[in-house]
């Protein structure tokens, strides 16, 4: 299944219950799934291979459903998260292993990046070369508008995520001592529709 069936699924099975002012008494994982189980004795359960039931808070249960929102993870993946009476989050439902083109471009510049150190930065018309401190160079394309604070330049990088304004979807790079972005490019929207995204480290 695709990540927006998935994603629809999910939508499909927790939206009915929401609706209907469900309270949540835990959530349990039960061997290769996660359980969500009510006060009315149902339960829902969710398989670990497809979808993670992530920020739930014990000490906050049992809590009534009330509402229902989407939301854009800092990985490019989409998720739902359940709402009670107060906005306070009662759960959110993930997908596990999204196969979409920016969930994968941004895991791939996570697992090569995070705890590398960049000793600089070059931007050129083909995309933007990071070069780190083992005689490697991290190269993607597809960006656009890059911005790089010299001043902060060599870093450890410390995170990678999406930051999204509108339409547009900015790729984030932080070190590891501070939360503000280093290096920020936005991502060219054709390039991602076109799945011709690409990141090498080489």
């Amino acid at each position: 299944m695709t990540d927006d069936e998935l994603m629809q699924r999910a939508f499909d099975l927790l939206y009915p219950l929401m609706n209907l002012g469900w309270t949540v008494n835990q959530v349990v994982d039960v061997f290769d799934a996660t359980g969500v189980f009510f006060d009315n004795y149902a339960a829902v359960a969710f398989d670990k291979s497809e979808y993670r039931v992530v920020e739930y808070c014990e000490e906050r249960m049992p809590a009534t459903l009330a509402s229902m929102r989407h939301v854009n993870r800092p990985d490019g993946s989409d998720a739902w998260r359940l709402l009670d009476g107060d906005g306070y989050t009662v759960l959110t439902v993930e997908l596990a292993q999204p196969t979409d083109p920016l969930p994968v471009y941004v895991s791939a510049l996570k697992e090569a990046l995070i705890g590398s150190r960049v000793q600089s930065v070059t931007v050129s018309d083909s995309g933007l070369c990071l070069h780190l401190d083992d005689d490697y160079d991290a190269v993607t394309n597809g960006v656009l508008r890059v911005r790089v604070d010299a001043e902060r330049v060599p870093f450890t990088v410390g995170d990678v995520f999406v930051n999204r304004g509108g339409a547009d979807l900015t790729l984030c790079l932080c070190a590891q001592t501070e939360s503000k972005p280093v290096v920020t490019f936005k991502i060219d929207q054709d390039a991602l529709n076109g799945k011709e995204l690409s990141f090498n480290v080489i």
